[in-house]
């Protein structure tokens, strides 16, 4: 009676693995030809000679060893038909090991699964995972993370009764507290740690002795990141032909590691201990539709996803002058830099008794170097007469806050024909790489000697003033120029059609007559059209492979 419903079940698992290289070096004679005319007299020869080595050279990626267990304990029992109980308890170990790599790497988990449900139509799931690491101090290495969902189906019961076009309805919420020590990366952040420092020499001027510096402030307090999760839903069955899902989020990633930048003086420099600080918001909702419809030989099935997503920056290390600086409040994925206010004209400089060009009194002066006619403008964001980081603000965001999904598939007797649309709206792209893509910054910043893009055949000049799309050229290096604006900032929204496919299935007759259960032809395109206002920027691949356009054509059949 006790036992009833109850099953276990274990695996062990290992496997070993290594890899090594054989190879030989040989070493061949070079030569350069010596030319008389259009004729070659004779050659020149360098470097060795030819020489084949025999013998092999072998090169090994290191041997691996990994063992693993695995055990579960299942609970599965109805009580009285109205109740269902379902438990789970897993365990699961993994030990990885690499020649010349002195720590094992090992990872184990507990996570424990219970599911209840009424009569089919009210359920429970309550779901916790007991998480330990070593890249927090001891008394902090182990947490649990629980999660709860709930979920009604009202179309079940008598509440819907007498409303015929509704065929389905659940509703559902879930909640979860998820610990986590990805967003902490390094070990031993926790810890002290000390650099060499200055030679120090004694009284006697004979002996030195070397100081001992601390990189690192120690902080046992150190504890998990959590992610906060909150989900309200619903999903429906509509008219016989519509289903629509909606479920609206939040979610909160708290106490992630960071420096406390604000909280110390700078001279506290390497004192200044990784702490669990900062926090980010996000919440959004997501929408499914798919609609199904048939009339004789014509079907019509046509679905739309979509997911919209807002970010802001809950909290912060950080202190600043001016309000505009702060980070917090901001989306996550902001972009901070000046405001352009177009390009400097002819008039907003004089000549001096010497002949050279002055930037008006009355304009705020660069801090990036001398500009001239030509050159971009920026906004003193505090009103002090100079342009310098203190004028960078939030520009513009690069994630997509909206993306949408379409699919159709329209069918006609053995004719079927298949889209699949992409549109992402409400981002912001650049033209300069964020980070360290050399190819791609000089392909959109140029100056000096690097060799020019054809952005620049719309550069200003005198008589292009009006018309002007790229900054003047010069041949010395402009550090004002480029610099992260919004003068280098465009539209990221697109809309493509990611996929089409036509299919033809063959009768039964035709395919008995081949010896043949079934038979189709397809003809498919993948990335066919995007629809975009910077299309250029968004499908240029720069120290890459291009983009491509894909044709196929296909059978498919069976016996």
């Amino acid at each position: 009676m006790i036992t009833e419903g109850l099953s276990a079940r274990t695996y062990l698992s290992f496997d070993f693995y290594d890899a090594y290289d054989v190879y030989i070096h040989n070493d061949y004679q070079r030569y350069q030809p010596n030319w008389m005319g259009d004729s070659i007299v004779s050659l020149t020869a360098f470097g060795s000679i030819d020489r084949r080595d025999l013998t092999e050279k072998v090169t090994t990626e290191g041997f691996v060893s990994r063992l693993g267990f695995y055990g579960l304990l299942n609970y599965k029992k109805s009580l009285n038909k109205d109740h269902g109980i379902n438990a789970t308890l897993i365990g699961y170990v993994n030990s990885h090991k690499q020649a010349s790599i002195i720590q094992i790497d090992k990872n184990s988990h507990i996570g424990l699964q219970v599911t209840y449900s009424f009569k089919k139509k009210l359920f429970v799931d309550f779901s916790s995972a007991y998480v330990h690491s070593i890249k927090l101090p001891e008394g902090n290495r182990s947490g649990i993370s629980p999660t709860l969902g709930v979920a009604y189906i009202l179309s079940e019961g008598n509440l819907l009764k007498g409303i015929d076009f509704i065929n389905f309805l659940k509703l559902k919420a879930s909640a979860g507290i998820i610990r986590s020590d990805i967003g902490i990366g390094n070990y031993y952040l926790y810890e002290e740690s000390y650099t060499e420092g200055d030679w120090i020499s004694w009284a006697d001027n004979v002996y030195t002795s070397r100081t001992r510096d601390i990189s690192q402030a120690a902080n046992d307090e150190m504890t998990f990141e959590d992610r906060l999760d909150l989900n309200l839903g619903f999903e429906s069955y509509l008219l016989n032909s519509l289903w629509l899902e909606f479920n609206y989020f939040q979610t909160s990633k708290d106490k992630q590691i960071t420096k406390l930048e604000s909280e110390y003086p700078s001279f506290y420099s390497v004192f200044n201990q990784y702490a669990n600080f900062n926090k980010d918001n996000y919440n959004g909702f997501e929408l499914g539709l798919k609609y199904l419809k048939q009339v004789n030989d014509f079907s019509l099935n046509a679905g739309l996803n979509m997911v919209y997503v807002t970010s802001k920056v809950a909290k912060r290390s950080e202190i600043h002058d001016y309000d505009y600086l702060y980070r917090t409040g901001n989306p996550v994925d902001s972009y901070f830099g000046l405001v352009d206010d177009g390009l400097y004209a002819t008039a907003d400089f004089s000549t001096d008794a010497n002949g050279n060009l002055v930037l008006n009194g009355d304009l705020p002066v660069p801090a990036f170097g001398a500009v001239q006619p030509g050159d971009i403008k920026y906004i003193d964001q505090n009103d002090d007469g100079v342009i310098d980081a203190n004028d960078q603000t939030y520009i513009g965001r690069w994630r997509q806050p909206l993306t949408l999904g379409l699919n159709l598939k329209l069918s006609y007797k053995s004719l079927s024909l298949f889209v699949l649309g992409i549109a992402q709206t409400g981002g912001d792209g650049l033209l300069y790489s964020w980070g360290d893509n050399v190819l791609y910054d000089n392909y959109y910043w140029v100056d000096g000697n690097d060799k020019y893009s054809e952005m620049v055949l719309g550069r200003w000049t005198p008589e292009t003033a009006s018309t002007a799309t790229y900054p003047r050229l010069s041949s010395l290096s402009n550090t004002h120029n480029f610099q992260p604006s919004t003068y280098w900032l465009y539209n990221n929204s697109y809309f493509d059609i990611r996929r089409a496919q036509l299919t033809w299935e063959l009768s039964d007759r035709i395919c008995k007559k081949l010896k043949m259960k079934a038979l189709s032809i397809n003809i498919a395109g993948v990335n066919l059209i995007r629809i975009a206002e910077n299309k250029k920027y968004q499908q240029l691949n720069i120290g890459g492979n291009p983009q491509y356009r894909y044709y196929t054509l296909g059978l498919r059949t069976s016996f």
